[in-house]
């Protein structure tokens, strides 16, 4: 027979079957006899984390009082003897106090949340206590939105849910330096979500029985190219030239290169390098007919954005020593080499825009070369580092001299 029923029969005919069995009876207040009262007033709570072991404890009046525990309406001891087939639950008799008479379960889970008692009879005089059995849990995530990616522009929504005991707060906030957080929701809502938002969304579910759950949720933001960056340098004939485009865009963008309206190749001196969203357009040993406008486009699948810029021949006008013998004019190598002193000889240009140097006859010098600034410069320059270099700037002198005469 249940062993429900064989309580309750026994309540109905007044047999008690054990003093157990009897603290059983007195949880059926149908069953209880005239003039007997059970306390229900106080409820001991006990705390315990999920996972960890928890002791609910109860203590024997004497050597001979009988003890029972009970969850809801189940027996889990009745004396030393188990009725449960939990392999969890175990009573424990403390060394110091052979009346102590507690319920350990091991490894708690939400599930053993509840109300047991302890049910103790001595002489019939039935004295239960009642312990509320609190389990708490740390929180965890269990379902976050999924990475997505959407176009600039558009709302977004992203949903955050977790379980715990206490029930978690959910709170998000954007992964950058600043860091912005939201206010606390299982949901974030984003209007017209723009390129800066773009990013790392962080969901935190927090109670205070430990460290917060954290994931995250990528939201990649689309837009069309824009171009911040468009270089060119002037270059001179036989040089390379080099033309650069930058471009901000996701995806990230295509470039195209052109000149006026002919779309530029690779080959022939040409060379078209992308990273990422950059574009260097190389034109090698420049001629004149590849001076002239340059295009840059670049496109991905939310647009396009396009900049031009002029590639122009660069002059730079040789440097003239009127027959300076063997004098460094600067550290840049520009030298002017010895001829005839004086106003004889020879005359070396150099032809910066080349980086070379050719002598040309002499060409008789007049006073109007030394009124000119770029004359004047050449020998105040010369004149300084003949004399950081401790040399002897007779020479110059001399042929400053000569030239006055010329």
């Amino acid at each position: 027979m249940d062993i429900m029923l064989a309580v309750q029969d026994a309540c109905v005919s007044g047999q008690w079957l054990t003093a157990i069995l009897l603290s059983v009876c007195c949880f059926l207040p149908s069953c209880l006899p005239a003039g007997q009262t059970v306390d229900y007033s106080s409820v001991e709570s006990v705390v315990s984390r999920q996972g960890d072991t928890a002791i609910l404890r109860c203590y024997l009046l004497d050597g001979i009082s009988k003890g029972a525990w009970l969850n809801r309406s189940s027996i889990i001891f009745a004396g030393s003897d188990k009725w449960s087939v939990d392999p969890r639950v175990s009573i424990v008799s403390s060394v110091a106090d052979k009346h102590e008479y507690s319920l350990q379960i091991q490894k708690v889970d939400v599930t053993d949340d509840g109300q047991y008692t302890c049910s103790i009879q001595s002489e019939r005089n039935l004295r239960p206590k009642h312990l509320n059995l609190v389990v708490k849990v740390p929180p965890k995530i269990y379902d976050i939105s999924a990475d997505i990616t959407v176009n600039e522009g558009s709302n977004v929504s992203l949903i955050c849910t977790a379980s715990g005991k206490p029930e978690p707060s959910i709170s998000w906030r954007h992964i950058t330096p600043s860091a912005k957080k939201y206010d606390s929701s299982e949901y974030l809502n984003i209007t017209g979500i723009t390129r800066d938002q773009s990013g790392d969304y962080e969901c935190s579910a927090l109670n205070d029985i430990a460290f917060p759950d954290t994931k995250t949720v990528r939201v990649t933001v689309n837009f069309a190219p824009s171009i911040h960056e468009m270089k060119s340098h002037g270059v001179g004939l036989g040089r390379t030239a080099l033309l650069r485009c930058e471009a901000a865009a996701v995806p990230v963008p295509i470039f195209e290169w052109y000149k006026g309206e002919k779309r530029i190749i690779k080959g022939q001196g040409i060379d078209i390098k992308n990273l990422s969203s950059r574009s260097v357009l190389t034109v090698n040993n420049m001629t004149e007919d590849r001076y002239g406008n340059y295009t840059c486009v670049a496109t991905n699948k939310i647009g396009s954005a396009n900049a031009s810029v002029p590639l122009i021949r660069k002059y730079l006008p040789p440097v003239l020593t009127c027959g300076l013998p063997e004098w460094r004019i600067d550290s840049a190598g520009l030298i002017g080499v010895g001829g005839g002193g004086g106003g004889g000889g020879r005359v070396c240009v150099v032809d910066v825009s080349r980086g070379a140097c050719a002598f040309v006859p002499f060409i008789p010098c007049s006073l109007s070369c030394l009124r000119s600034l770029d004359c004047l410069i050449v020998f105040i320059r010369m004149a300084v580092m003949s004399h950081s270099k401790g040399r002897s700037t007779t020479n110059l002198l001399h042929t400053l001299t000569s030239l006055t005469h010329c």
